[in-house]
Order: structure tokens, then sequence, then C-alpha cells
């Protein structure tokens, strides 16, 4: 005699058929899709953010050497000056009369 495991599993029964795994398939590959999308758009969203941040460091920086009698004529001064640490910006700046204008950024 068998045991009651075995009487009650219907023949045909051991597995998943093809169409279970193939819908199964399709979903994670949609939730990896978007995924890809979302994490894409991030990267964008940091290097904005950056541009942002820098630009507001470069203006105040700036600001600073034009308060204390230094008038800068790029990045490279600011740095001379002391008032920045590094000339390696990601944008590009333009200095008219003083004031940075950031004229791009990647």
């Amino acid at each position: 005699m068998g045991t009651c495991k075995e009487r009650t599993r219907g023949r045909g029964q051991a597995g998943f058929t093809l169409i279970e795994l193939l819908v199964v398939i399709a979903i994670l590959s949609v939730l990896a899709g978007v995924a890809v999308f979302a994490v894409g758009s991030l990267s964008d969203d940091a290097q904005t953010s950056a541009c942002s941040v820098e630009s507001r460091t470069v203006k105040t920086a700036a600001s600073a050497s034009s308060t204390e009698g230094n008038d800068a004529a790029s990045v490279g001064d600011l740095v001379t000056f002391g008032y920045l640490d590094d000339a390696n910006t990601i944008g590009t700046y333009t200095f008219a009369g003083g004031d940075p204008t950031q004229t791009a950024c990647p």
C-alpha cells in the first residue's frame, strides 16, 4: 500500500507548465525594465543636482573674492586666491564683472 501523499497526487501534476513559466518570466522582465528606467533617471537627476551645487559654490567663492577686493576672472583665479580647493569643475563658467555665469554643464 502506498502512503497518503502518493495516493492523493494526481498524474501529471508534478511540476509547472510551460505557460506558467513563461508568464513568470514575462512578469520578471517587465519589473526589470521598470527598475532600469528608474535607476537611469536617478543618475540624470544626480548630474543636474551636482551642476546646481557647483554653480552655487563657484558663485559664493566669487562673491567672497569680490568682497575682499580680489577680482577673479576664472575658476583658476578662485583656486589661486584660496576660495576654492580645486579647479576641476563639472561646468564651464564665464566671469563678467566678477559674477560667474555657468555656460555649460553636461
